[in-house]
């Protein structure tokens, strides 16, 4: 008579590696552009490049911005311009909160810094692989702002 455990342990352990892949394969992408000391002059841009490699899916394209409470605004004031691979450009402003009602920041503090994530793009379909390139430009009219850690993108399968 055969052993089963010859066959069941080979087919476990083929079935945990393909579920384990395939849980890989849906994490997010991200890419972040620290700022040297801590300040986002005026006239530079934030310039992302992320590789695009699936097109069956949607994605949620996600602004997250790490910061501290030196940051002396209420707001973000932003354009972005994201160019597909098909060269395709697509180009947006947008003024986000970073403050709440009560005068404290929006945001998860981690040891100083905060961390607020903003919805940019929902149920985005990349129709090509490539390089997806992202140049996020600073429109609040200050020659400096303080107090900006890092700001990136986040790149997730949508829903």
């Amino acid at each position: 008579m055969i052993d089963r455990k010859i066959f069941i342990v080979p087919f476990t352990l083929l079935f945990l590696s393909v579920f384990l892949f395939s849980c890989q394969y849906d994490k997010p992408t991200e890419c972040y552009y620290k700022f040297p000391n801590q300040t986002w002059s005026r006239f530079e841009y934030v310039r992302l490049e992320i590789p695009l490699e699936n097109t069956k899916h949607d994605y949620d394209i996600i602004l997250s911005v790490r910061h501290t409470t030196r940051y002396p605004f209420k707001n973000l004031y932003i354009n972005v311009i994201m160019k597909m691979p098909s060269g395709e450009e697509r180009i947006m402003e947008y003024n986000f909160d970073m403050v709440k009602a009560d005068g404290t920041f929006i945001g998860q503090d981690d040891h100083g810094i905060l961390e607020v994530t903003f919805p940019l793009k929902q149920d985005i379909r990349f129709w090509e692989k490539g390089i997806l390139k992202v140049e996020i430009e600073d429109l609040i009219p200050r020659p400096e702002i303080t107090g900006i850690v890092e700001m990136g993108l986040i790149i997730t399968r949508s829903p």
